[in-house]
Protein backbone atom coordinates (compact mmCIF):
# COMPACT_ATOMS: atom_id res chain seq x y z
CA UNK A 1 0.00 0.00 0.00
CA UNK A 2 1.51 3.68 -1.13
CA UNK A 3 2.01 6.66 1.29
CA UNK A 4 -1.38 8.20 -0.46
CA UNK A 5 -3.42 4.94 -0.43
CA UNK A 6 -2.32 4.55 3.50
CA UNK A 7 -3.52 8.20 3.96
CA UNK A 8 -6.89 7.68 2.92
CA UNK A 9 -6.85 4.76 4.57
CA UNK A 10 -6.37 6.67 8.03
CA UNK A 11 -8.31 9.46 7.18
CA UNK A 12 -11.60 7.10 6.42
CA UNK A 13 -10.97 5.34 10.01
CA UNK A 14 -10.88 8.56 11.67
CA UNK A 15 -13.94 9.69 9.95
CA UNK A 16 -15.98 6.81 10.90
CA UNK A 17 -14.37 7.14 14.52
CA UNK A 18 -15.84 10.54 14.94
CA UNK A 19 -19.66 9.87 13.37
CA UNK A 20 -19.94 6.69 15.66
CA UNK A 21 -19.00 9.08 18.75
CA UNK A 22 -21.76 11.62 17.60
CA UNK A 23 -24.23 8.76 17.08
CA UNK A 24 -23.33 7.19 20.97
CA UNK A 25 -24.00 11.24 21.92
CA UNK A 26 -26.82 11.61 20.65
CA UNK A 27 -28.19 7.90 21.89
CA UNK A 28 -27.07 9.05 25.61
CA UNK A 29 -28.80 12.60 24.95
CA UNK A 30 -31.78 10.65 23.76
CA UNK A 31 -32.04 7.89 26.67
CA UNK A 32 -30.97 10.53 29.11
CA UNK A 33 -34.17 12.73 28.05
CA UNK A 34 -36.66 9.57 27.98
CA UNK A 35 -35.47 8.87 31.75
CA UNK A 36 -36.87 12.21 33.14
CA UNK A 37 -39.91 11.84 35.21
CA UNK A 38 -42.88 13.99 33.30
CA UNK A 39 -44.09 15.13 36.48
CA UNK A 40 -41.12 16.70 37.35
CA UNK A 41 -41.43 20.53 36.26
CA UNK A 42 -39.07 23.26 37.53
CA UNK A 43 -41.32 25.92 40.10
CA UNK A 44 -39.03 28.81 39.90
CA UNK A 45 -35.03 28.73 38.53
CA UNK A 46 -34.04 31.75 40.06
CA UNK A 47 -32.79 34.81 39.07
CA UNK A 48 -30.72 38.12 40.76
CA UNK A 49 -33.61 39.33 42.56
CA UNK A 50 -34.66 37.49 45.50
CA UNK A 51 -38.07 38.69 45.62
CA UNK A 52 -40.32 38.59 42.66
CA UNK A 53 -42.13 41.63 43.47
CA UNK A 54 -42.12 44.57 46.64
CA UNK A 55 -45.65 43.93 49.06
CA UNK A 56 -46.36 44.95 52.46
CA UNK A 57 -48.95 42.59 53.07
CA UNK A 58 -49.30 38.55 54.37
CA UNK A 59 -49.69 38.12 50.47
CA UNK A 60 -46.35 38.41 49.47
CA UNK A 61 -44.46 37.96 45.60
CA UNK A 62 -42.47 35.50 47.12
CA UNK A 63 -40.63 32.78 44.95
CA UNK A 64 -40.42 29.39 46.10
CA UNK A 65 -36.44 29.41 46.13
CA UNK A 66 -36.42 32.38 48.31
CA UNK A 67 -38.96 31.10 50.89
CA UNK A 68 -36.80 28.30 50.67
CA UNK A 69 -33.89 30.27 51.32
CA UNK A 70 -34.98 31.87 54.28
CA UNK A 71 -35.91 28.99 56.16
CA UNK A 72 -32.33 27.51 55.23
CA UNK A 73 -31.60 30.89 57.64
CA UNK A 74 -33.19 30.14 60.16
CA UNK A 75 -32.64 26.99 60.34
CA UNK A 76 -28.88 27.48 60.45
CA UNK A 77 -29.87 30.40 63.24
CA UNK A 78 -32.17 27.67 65.69
CA UNK A 79 -29.52 25.34 65.52
CA UNK A 80 -27.27 27.68 66.84
CA UNK A 81 -29.51 28.09 69.86
CA UNK A 82 -28.98 24.89 71.09
CA UNK A 83 -26.45 24.85 74.03
CA UNK A 84 -25.87 21.35 74.27
CA UNK A 85 -25.17 20.48 70.72
CA UNK A 86 -22.56 17.63 70.20
CA UNK A 87 -19.83 20.02 68.71
CA UNK A 88 -19.44 21.02 72.33
CA UNK A 89 -18.92 17.99 73.80
CA UNK A 90 -15.48 15.32 73.06
CA UNK A 91 -13.94 13.12 74.81
CA UNK A 92 -11.27 12.65 77.79
CA UNK A 93 -8.64 10.20 77.98
CA UNK A 94 -10.80 7.50 79.03
CA UNK A 95 -13.27 7.72 75.78
CA UNK A 96 -15.68 9.17 78.07
CA UNK A 97 -17.93 11.94 76.56
CA UNK A 98 -17.81 15.77 78.54
CA UNK A 99 -18.50 19.17 77.80
CA UNK A 100 -14.85 20.62 76.10
CA UNK A 101 -16.84 24.22 75.08
CA UNK A 102 -18.21 26.96 77.79
CA UNK A 103 -20.80 29.35 77.57
CA UNK A 104 -18.83 31.64 75.09
CA UNK A 105 -18.47 28.78 73.04
CA UNK A 106 -21.95 28.68 73.02
CA UNK A 107 -22.28 32.74 72.72
CA UNK A 108 -19.75 32.69 70.11
CA UNK A 109 -22.01 30.18 67.63
CA UNK A 110 -24.90 33.01 67.81
CA UNK A 111 -23.25 36.03 67.66
CA UNK A 112 -21.83 36.12 64.48
CA UNK A 113 -25.62 35.06 62.88
CA UNK A 114 -27.06 38.75 64.90
CA UNK A 115 -27.56 41.92 62.68
CA UNK A 116 -25.57 44.65 63.47
CA UNK A 117 -28.26 46.77 63.89
CA UNK A 118 -29.79 44.43 66.90
CA UNK A 119 -26.38 44.24 68.20
CA UNK A 120 -25.99 48.63 68.30
CA UNK A 121 -29.38 48.60 69.66
CA UNK A 122 -29.16 46.29 73.15
CA UNK A 123 -25.07 46.91 73.31
CA UNK A 124 -24.48 42.82 72.68
CA UNK A 125 -21.34 41.40 73.22
CA UNK A 126 -20.34 37.67 72.52
CA UNK A 127 -20.45 37.87 76.69
CA UNK A 128 -23.80 38.72 77.11
CA UNK A 129 -25.64 37.47 73.99
CA UNK A 130 -27.58 35.56 76.06
CA UNK A 131 -29.09 38.00 77.71
CA UNK A 132 -30.84 39.11 74.52
CA UNK A 133 -31.41 35.73 72.87
CA UNK A 134 -33.43 32.93 73.96
CA UNK A 135 -31.42 29.77 73.83
CA UNK A 136 -32.42 26.14 73.98
CA UNK A 137 -31.12 22.96 75.34
CA UNK A 138 -32.44 20.27 72.61
CA UNK A 139 -32.05 20.01 68.64
CA UNK A 140 -35.15 21.80 67.35
CA UNK A 141 -36.51 21.86 64.03
CA UNK A 142 -38.29 25.92 62.74
CA UNK A 143 -41.98 24.96 61.12
CA UNK A 144 -42.87 28.32 59.14
CA UNK A 145 -46.49 29.69 59.81
CA UNK A 146 -46.09 33.09 58.35
CA UNK A 147 -43.66 35.47 56.29
CA UNK A 148 -43.69 39.14 55.28
CA UNK A 149 -41.71 41.67 53.02
CA UNK A 150 -40.12 44.24 54.70
CA UNK A 151 -37.81 45.57 51.88
CA UNK A 152 -37.17 44.47 48.48
CA UNK A 153 -33.45 46.42 47.92
CA UNK A 154 -29.51 45.49 47.82
CA UNK A 155 -30.51 43.69 51.41
CA UNK A 156 -33.79 42.42 51.64
CA UNK A 157 -35.49 41.97 54.85
CA UNK A 158 -38.76 39.81 56.05
CA UNK A 159 -40.56 38.82 59.06
CA UNK A 160 -40.93 35.61 59.53
CA UNK A 161 -43.26 33.64 61.95
CA UNK A 162 -42.96 30.32 63.04
CA UNK A 163 -42.87 27.03 65.44
CA UNK A 164 -39.95 25.57 67.33
CA UNK A 165 -40.70 21.64 67.27
CA UNK A 166 -38.95 18.39 68.78
CA UNK A 167 -37.85 16.32 66.97
CA UNK A 168 -40.44 13.79 68.50
CA UNK A 169 -43.14 16.70 67.38
CA UNK A 170 -43.58 18.56 70.43
CA UNK A 171 -44.20 22.16 69.94
CA UNK A 172 -41.79 23.90 72.34
CA UNK A 173 -41.88 27.66 71.45
CA UNK A 174 -43.17 30.27 69.00
CA UNK A 175 -40.98 32.69 67.51
CA UNK A 176 -40.81 35.98 65.24
CA UNK A 177 -37.86 37.28 63.73
CA UNK A 178 -36.51 39.40 61.21
CA UNK A 179 -34.81 38.07 58.48
CA UNK A 180 -31.93 40.10 56.39
CA UNK A 181 -30.56 38.34 53.07
CA UNK A 182 -27.79 39.83 51.02
CA UNK A 183 -28.41 37.51 47.39
CA UNK A 184 -25.46 38.10 46.02
CA UNK A 185 -22.98 37.36 48.62
CA UNK A 186 -25.17 34.60 49.96
CA UNK A 187 -25.12 35.57 53.67
CA UNK A 188 -27.79 36.46 56.13
CA UNK A 189 -28.59 38.57 59.66
CA UNK A 190 -31.12 37.27 62.00
CA UNK A 191 -32.64 40.06 64.73
CA UNK A 192 -35.05 38.09 67.18
CA UNK A 193 -38.49 40.13 68.13
CA UNK A 194 -38.59 39.13 71.74
CA UNK A 195 -42.59 41.03 72.34
CA UNK A 196 -45.36 38.66 71.71
CA UNK A 197 -47.54 39.23 69.00
CA UNK A 198 -50.40 37.36 67.02
CA UNK A 199 -49.25 37.61 63.51
CA UNK A 200 -46.44 39.10 61.45
CA UNK A 201 -49.03 41.77 60.65
CA UNK A 202 -49.12 43.42 63.73
CA UNK A 203 -45.35 44.10 63.65
CA UNK A 204 -43.77 47.51 62.31
CA UNK A 205 -40.06 47.71 62.31
CA UNK A 206 -39.12 51.38 61.95
CA UNK A 207 -35.41 50.92 60.84
CA UNK A 208 -33.90 48.02 58.57
CA UNK A 209 -30.52 46.90 58.06
CA UNK A 210 -28.47 48.52 55.74
CA UNK A 211 -25.47 45.85 55.51
CA UNK A 212 -24.22 42.63 56.01
CA UNK A 213 -20.54 41.35 56.69
CA UNK A 214 -19.53 38.52 55.77
CA UNK A 215 -17.96 36.65 58.80
CA UNK A 216 -17.77 33.02 57.24
CA UNK A 217 -20.83 31.78 60.02
CA UNK A 218 -23.52 33.74 58.43
CA UNK A 219 -23.25 32.26 54.72
CA UNK A 220 -25.71 29.69 53.12
CA UNK A 221 -26.18 28.33 50.09
CA UNK A 222 -29.19 29.56 47.52
CA UNK A 223 -31.55 26.68 46.50
CA UNK A 224 -33.22 26.38 43.44
CA UNK A 225 -36.33 24.13 43.69
CA UNK A 226 -38.17 21.97 41.59
CA UNK A 227 -42.14 20.56 42.32
CA UNK A 228 -40.72 17.05 43.52
CA UNK A 229 -38.83 18.71 46.25
CA UNK A 230 -41.66 21.23 46.94
CA UNK A 231 -43.79 18.17 47.20
CA UNK A 232 -41.66 17.05 49.93
CA UNK A 233 -41.56 20.12 51.91
CA UNK A 234 -44.98 20.25 52.06
CA UNK A 235 -45.44 16.46 53.07
CA UNK A 236 -43.18 16.97 56.00
CA UNK A 237 -44.80 20.62 56.81
CA UNK A 238 -48.29 17.97 56.93
CA UNK A 239 -46.65 15.85 59.68
CA UNK A 240 -45.13 18.31 61.43
CA UNK A 241 -47.97 20.26 61.70
CA UNK A 242 -50.57 17.61 61.87
CA UNK A 243 -48.45 16.05 65.04
CA UNK A 244 -47.40 19.11 67.01
CA UNK A 245 -49.89 21.77 66.12
CA UNK A 246 -53.10 20.08 65.17
CA UNK A 247 -55.37 23.31 65.62
CA UNK A 248 -53.22 24.79 63.26
CA UNK A 249 -53.31 21.83 60.98
CA UNK A 250 -57.30 21.72 60.66
CA UNK A 251 -57.41 25.59 60.31
CA UNK A 252 -55.11 24.69 57.20
CA UNK A 253 -57.77 22.25 55.94
CA UNK A 254 -59.79 23.41 52.95
CA UNK A 255 -62.86 24.76 55.04
CA UNK A 256 -65.63 22.45 53.24
CA UNK A 257 -63.49 19.66 53.40
CA UNK A 258 -62.89 20.00 56.96
CA UNK A 259 -66.82 20.22 57.64
CA UNK A 260 -67.21 17.28 55.62
CA UNK A 261 -64.61 14.96 56.76
CA UNK A 262 -64.25 15.88 60.23
CA UNK A 263 -66.44 18.60 61.47
CA UNK A 264 -64.37 19.80 64.70
CA UNK A 265 -60.82 19.97 65.54
CA UNK A 266 -61.74 17.48 68.29
CA UNK A 267 -62.59 15.01 65.61
CA UNK A 268 -59.33 15.96 63.18
CA UNK A 269 -57.11 15.67 66.53
CA UNK A 270 -59.18 12.07 66.88
CA UNK A 271 -57.93 10.97 63.58
CA UNK A 272 -54.19 12.49 64.12
CA UNK A 273 -53.61 10.43 67.51
CA UNK A 274 -55.04 7.52 66.09
CA UNK A 275 -53.09 7.38 62.71
CA UNK A 276 -50.04 9.12 64.36
CA UNK A 277 -47.13 6.03 63.73
CA UNK A 278 -48.58 5.63 60.16
CA UNK A 279 -48.16 9.68 59.75
CA UNK A 280 -45.18 10.00 61.22
CA UNK A 281 -43.90 7.20 58.68
CA UNK A 282 -45.08 8.57 55.80
CA UNK A 283 -43.26 9.36 52.52
CA UNK A 284 -43.97 10.93 49.48
CA UNK A 285 -43.99 8.46 46.47
CA UNK A 286 -45.96 9.92 43.62
CA UNK A 287 -47.04 13.24 42.89
CA UNK A 288 -48.25 15.51 40.15
CA UNK A 289 -48.11 19.90 39.93
CA UNK A 290 -50.85 21.55 38.52
CA UNK A 291 -51.84 25.50 37.94
CA UNK A 292 -54.62 26.99 38.30
CA UNK A 293 -56.36 30.29 38.21
CA UNK A 294 -56.43 30.46 41.52
CA UNK A 295 -53.86 28.55 42.81
CA UNK A 296 -50.69 25.77 41.85
CA UNK A 297 -52.01 22.25 42.97
CA UNK A 298 -49.09 19.82 44.20
CA UNK A 299 -51.24 16.63 44.45
CA UNK A 300 -48.94 13.91 46.80
CA UNK A 301 -49.41 10.41 47.29
CA UNK A 302 -47.71 8.86 50.04
CA UNK A 303 -46.36 4.49 50.00
CA UNK A 304 -49.40 3.28 51.42
CA UNK A 305 -51.96 5.42 48.72
CA UNK A 306 -52.86 8.18 50.93
CA UNK A 307 -53.81 11.39 49.18
CA UNK A 308 -52.56 14.77 50.18
CA UNK A 309 -53.78 17.58 48.07
CA UNK A 310 -51.89 21.53 48.76
CA UNK A 311 -53.29 24.25 47.01
CA UNK A 312 -50.98 27.33 47.11
CA UNK A 313 -52.43 30.85 46.40
CA UNK A 314 -48.94 31.93 47.56
CA UNK A 315 -45.66 31.60 49.60
CA UNK A 316 -47.70 30.13 53.01
CA UNK A 317 -51.15 30.85 51.59
CA UNK A 318 -52.12 27.77 51.20
CA UNK A 319 -54.91 25.01 51.86
CA UNK A 320 -54.89 21.12 52.24
CA UNK A 321 -57.13 18.30 51.45
CA UNK A 322 -56.83 14.84 52.93
CA UNK A 323 -58.60 12.60 50.43
CA UNK A 324 -59.81 13.03 46.87
CA UNK A 325 -63.31 11.16 47.90
CA UNK A 326 -64.81 13.70 50.94
CA UNK A 327 -65.93 16.38 48.37
CA UNK A 328 -66.07 16.28 44.88
CA UNK A 329 -63.01 18.03 43.01
CA UNK A 330 -63.06 19.88 40.20
CA UNK A 331 -61.08 17.54 38.55
CA UNK A 332 -63.03 14.93 39.56
CA UNK A 333 -66.34 16.41 38.74
CA UNK A 334 -65.06 17.29 34.99
CA UNK A 335 -64.65 13.11 34.25
CA UNK A 336 -67.40 12.32 36.25
CA UNK A 337 -69.91 14.33 34.26
CA UNK A 338 -68.29 12.75 30.85
CA UNK A 339 -67.90 9.56 31.93
CA UNK A 340 -70.55 6.35 30.95
CA UNK A 341 -72.20 4.91 34.01
CA UNK A 342 -70.15 2.26 34.25
CA UNK A 343 -67.41 4.39 34.78
CA UNK A 344 -69.25 6.87 37.19
CA UNK A 345 -69.82 3.64 39.00
CA UNK A 346 -65.87 2.23 38.85
CA UNK A 347 -65.37 5.74 40.27
CA UNK A 348 -67.40 5.92 43.12
CA UNK A 349 -66.00 2.16 44.19
CA UNK A 350 -63.17 4.06 44.20
CA UNK A 351 -64.23 6.73 46.43
CA UNK A 352 -65.10 3.63 49.23
CA UNK A 353 -62.32 1.80 48.76
CA UNK A 354 -59.76 4.68 49.34
CA UNK A 355 -61.79 5.64 52.39
CA UNK A 356 -61.50 2.33 53.43
CA UNK A 357 -57.78 2.53 53.17
CA UNK A 358 -57.90 5.69 54.92
CA UNK A 359 -59.73 4.27 57.99
CA UNK A 360 -62.78 6.54 57.31
CA UNK A 361 -65.52 4.17 57.75
CA UNK A 362 -67.89 6.71 58.82
CA UNK A 363 -68.10 7.60 55.28
CA UNK A 364 -68.43 4.25 53.73
CA UNK A 365 -71.47 3.84 56.47
CA UNK A 366 -73.23 6.68 55.54
CA UNK A 367 -72.73 5.31 51.82
CA UNK A 368 -74.99 2.32 52.40
CA UNK A 369 -78.66 1.54 51.00
CA UNK A 370 -80.35 2.66 54.09
CA UNK A 371 -82.60 -1.01 54.08
CA UNK A 372 -79.43 -2.98 53.43
CA UNK A 373 -77.95 -1.12 56.52
CA UNK A 374 -81.32 -1.64 58.51
CA UNK A 375 -80.61 -5.32 58.11
CA UNK A 376 -76.74 -6.48 58.23
CA UNK A 377 -75.42 -3.17 60.04
CA UNK A 378 -77.80 -1.14 62.03
CA UNK A 379 -74.89 -0.85 64.69
CA UNK A 380 -71.78 1.33 63.18
CA UNK A 381 -69.53 -0.79 65.10
CA UNK A 382 -70.73 -4.18 63.92
CA UNK A 383 -69.57 -2.87 60.30
CA UNK A 384 -66.66 -1.76 60.81
CA UNK A 385 -65.71 -5.36 62.28
CA UNK A 386 -66.91 -6.51 58.87
CA UNK A 387 -65.14 -4.04 56.65
CA UNK A 388 -61.78 -4.33 58.48
CA UNK A 389 -62.02 -8.53 58.66
CA UNK A 390 -62.61 -8.70 55.03
CA UNK A 391 -61.30 -5.33 53.54
CA UNK A 392 -58.08 -4.92 54.98
CA UNK A 393 -56.65 -1.45 54.69
CA UNK A 394 -53.31 -2.89 53.97
CA UNK A 395 -54.51 -4.61 51.17
CA UNK A 396 -54.64 -3.97 47.50
CA UNK A 397 -57.76 -3.51 45.77
CA UNK A 398 -58.27 -4.28 42.32
CA UNK A 399 -61.35 -5.13 40.20
CA UNK A 400 -62.98 -7.80 37.63
CA UNK A 401 -66.43 -8.30 36.00
CA UNK A 402 -68.98 -6.97 36.74
CA UNK A 403 -73.07 -7.51 36.15
CA UNK A 404 -76.27 -5.52 35.74
CA UNK A 405 -79.38 -6.20 37.40
CA UNK A 406 -81.52 -3.41 36.84
CA UNK A 407 -80.42 0.02 37.21
CA UNK A 408 -77.60 -1.62 40.21
CA UNK A 409 -74.04 -2.63 39.02
CA UNK A 410 -72.42 -5.33 40.60
CA UNK A 411 -68.73 -5.47 40.38
CA UNK A 412 -65.87 -8.18 41.57
CA UNK A 413 -63.54 -6.63 44.33
CA UNK A 414 -60.22 -8.76 44.50
CA UNK A 415 -58.36 -8.00 47.53
CA UNK A 416 -55.08 -8.94 47.61
CA UNK A 417 -53.33 -9.14 51.12
CA UNK A 418 -49.91 -8.10 52.45
CA UNK A 419 -48.62 -11.88 52.94
CA UNK A 420 -49.63 -12.36 49.26
CA UNK A 421 -53.05 -14.23 49.62
CA UNK A 422 -56.14 -12.55 47.67
CA UNK A 423 -59.85 -13.06 48.05
CA UNK A 424 -62.60 -11.67 45.47
CA UNK A 425 -65.77 -9.93 46.93
CA UNK A 426 -68.80 -7.82 45.30
CA UNK A 427 -69.58 -4.65 46.48
CA UNK A 428 -73.17 -3.37 44.68
CA UNK A 429 -73.85 0.26 43.65
CA UNK A 430 -76.73 2.36 42.58
CA UNK A 431 -76.20 5.51 41.17
CA UNK A 432 -78.41 8.87 42.04
CA UNK A 433 -78.48 12.13 40.86
CA UNK A 434 -75.20 13.95 40.36
CA UNK A 435 -72.59 12.57 42.34
CA UNK A 436 -74.57 10.98 44.67
CA UNK A 437 -75.04 6.87 45.10
CA UNK A 438 -76.00 3.90 47.62
CA UNK A 439 -74.17 0.73 47.76
CA UNK A 440 -74.17 -2.73 49.59
CA UNK A 441 -71.20 -5.12 50.11
CA UNK A 442 -72.86 -8.45 49.14
CA UNK A 443 -71.78 -11.37 51.86
CA UNK A 444 -71.07 -14.65 51.20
Amino acid sequence: MNKGSRKIMIFIIITLVIIIAIISAIIILLNNNENVPEQISVIDQGGDDLVTGYASDNNNDISSNTFKDINTCISIYVQSLNTENGRFYGKDANGNYIRIADKNAVNSEIYPLLSEKYIKENNISVDNVDKYVKTTNISLNYIPLEIKVLQNKNINSFIAHGLLETFEYNVTDEIFLVVNVDVENEIFSIEPINEEYNSVNEIAINKLETTIKDNQNNKFIRSYQKSEEISKDYISLYKRLALGAPERMYNLLDKEYREARFGSVESFKKYVEQNRERIIGTRLEKYKFDTNNDYEQFVCIDQYGNYYIFREKAVLDYTVLLDTYSIDLPEFLEEYNQASDEKKVLMNIQKVLSAIKAQDYRYVYNKLDSSYRDTYFKEATNFVKYITSNYPNNSTFSYGNYEKNGDVYIYEIQIKNENGSSTNKKIAVKLGEGTDFLMSFIID
